[in-house]
C-alpha cells in the first residue's frame, strides 16, 4: 500500500479501532467531546496519551470521520496542530472539545 503523504498523513496512519480507555485513577483525565448535533461524549484518557488518541477515537466512532480529519477545537485552537503532544502537555485535563465533522 502506498504510504499516505501530505499534511493529513498522520491521520491515515492512526490505528483502526478505539484506543483503550484507562481505568479511573491518578494519571488519567476526562475529556468531553461536543458535537454539532448537541451530543456530548465523555471519555477517559491517560495524561501520557498523545492527543492523536482523541482523533483515533473519532476516526473509529464518528461517521464521516473515517476518511477525513475532523476539525477539533480547544479554546479556539486547532487540536490537529498538537497531535504529538500528550494530553497533559496540550492542556486537555478535564477539557471540553468542540468537534466539527
Amino acid at each position: 500500500a502506498a504510504q499516505a503523504a501530505g499534511p493529513d498523513a498522520w491521520y491515515a496512519r492512526l490505528p483502526a479501532g478505539e484506543p483503550p480507555e484507562p481505568a479511573a485513577g491518578p494519571g488519567t483525565t476526562r475529556v468531553q467531546l461536543r458535537f454539532p448535533s448537541g451530543q456530548r461524549v465523555v471519555r477517559r484518557f491517560a495524561l501520557a496519551d498523545r492527543v492523536a488518541a482523541v482523533f483515533q477515537l473519532l476516526k473509529a466512532t464518528v461517521p464521516g470521520a473515517a476518511d477525513a480529519v475532523p476539525e477539533v477545537l480547544f479554546l479556539g485552537a486547532r487540536l490537529a496542530d498538537r497531535v504529538d503532544q500528550t494530553i497533559e502537555a496540550a492542556g486537555l485535563v478535564n477539557a471540553s472539545l468542540v468537534v466539527d465533522v
